[in-house]
């Protein structure tokens, strides 16, 4: 009988971590993240210096790393390294400002709702609806969703 419960607790100690594994799920909290976008393999960058967003394909560059912060309400801050927001006003503009990046420190232009696809994510604003859009040559922006690899990260 003893035999049998330990058996079945190595089985459960080891098919939890691995489903997790399996699965895709948001970044956490205060965490850094990469957004690579899938259809280009074009890392997100935040250019030093500036307030410009482009897809740049080193993700080991210096503008690539975000910080995720949540809010109460669902959605996350994108930080970069400077501590500025990414932000998509009204004309699917994509760039980032000075912001209060603490969470609920942002206006709803600077929050983003993180989508699981399924095979990446989608990041939507949660004040316009639009969701972060990229090409293949570099631009970002926001657009309607039309459920396009370039519209989907990793």
């Amino acid at each position: 009988m003893q035999k049998k419960r330990a058996a079945a607790l190595l089985l459960a100690a080891t098919a939890v971590p691995a489903m997790l594994l399996g699965t895709s799920t948001a970044a956490y909290a205060g965490t850094g993240v990469t957004w690579q976008d899938a259809a280009t393999g074009y890392y997100l960058e935040s250019v030093t210096g500036t307030n410009s967003v482009i897809t740049f394909w080193n993700g080991g560059a210096q503008g690539t790393h975000w910080t995720d912060i949540q809010n109460s309400d669902g959605s996350w801050n994108e930080v970069d390294q400077w501590g500025r927001c990414l932000t998509a006003y009204w004309q699917d503009q994509v760039y980032t400002e000075n912001c209060n990046s603490a969470a609920d420190g942002t206006n709803w232009y600077q929050r983003w709702y993180e989508v699981n696809t399924g095979n990446g994510w989608k990041l939507v604003n949660r004040e316009t609806g639009r969701v972060l859009d990229s090409n293949g040559n570099g631009s970002v922006y926001t657009g309607p969703d039309n459920g396009g690899s370039y519209q989907r990260w990793h």
